[in-house]
């Protein structure tokens, strides 16, 4: 359970009515990891106790709720019947009440490659068009053939063996990341 620490705000403003104490010795930096320790054990028992109680309340709506679904699918399943006969009959696509709609709405064919593997041997000869390749840059290459360089007008570039900056590669400077991480 570690969370990162932005690196440009080391000043914590103290709670209003407590005083700023500072870290001087590795003693004082473990009484620190205890009192968080405690903070977010006591917050984790806080975050059980909710998701138990949700849970029993999702259970229980669901198991009340339950009763009432074949009464659900009655209702829609004749809603649904009466809006197609009036599509069907009437060219109808909205039946609008003051206690809600039924809309039908007409969808296209869909298509779906379920052995691709035939496929593409079929679409290579056949249809070219249905096949697309597609060519991105690997971040782990460029590292492997690179190295970083600092220069004064580009500041860090990515640079091969022979000298040469690779266009078109920002490099950002690393830094230092802080995690602070307590034991349970």
């Amino acid at each position: 359970m570690s969370e990162p620490v932005d690196i440009h705000n080391f000043d914590v403003d103290p709670e209003p009515d407590r005083e700023r104490f500072e870290i001087e010795d590795d003693e004082q930096a473990a009484w620190a990891m205890r009192k968080l320790l405690h903070v977010r054990r006591r917050m984790g028992a806080n975050e059980r106790m909710m998701n138990a109680e949700m849970t029993r309340i999702e259970a229980w709506r669901k198991r009340v709720d339950s009763r009432f679904q074949p009464e659900v699918d009655y209702f829609e399943g004749i809603l649904t019947q009466y809006a197609h006969k009036q599509r069907s009959q009437q060219d109808r696509k909205t039946i609008d009440t003051p206690y809600g709609v039924v809309k039908s709405r007409s969808t296209q064919d869909k298509f779906k490659v379920v052995d691709e593997e035939k496929f593409l041997e079929w679409a290579t000869e056949n249809l070219p068009d249905a096949v697309s390749v597609k060519i991105t840059p690997s971040v782990s290459a460029i590292k492997d053939a690179s190295s970083v360089e600092h220069t004064r007008t580009l500041g860090l570039v990515a640079m091969t063996d022979q000298g040469e900056i690779i266009p078109g590669v920002a490099v950002e400077s690393g830094g230092v990341n802080y995690s602070v991480e307590v034991t349970e």
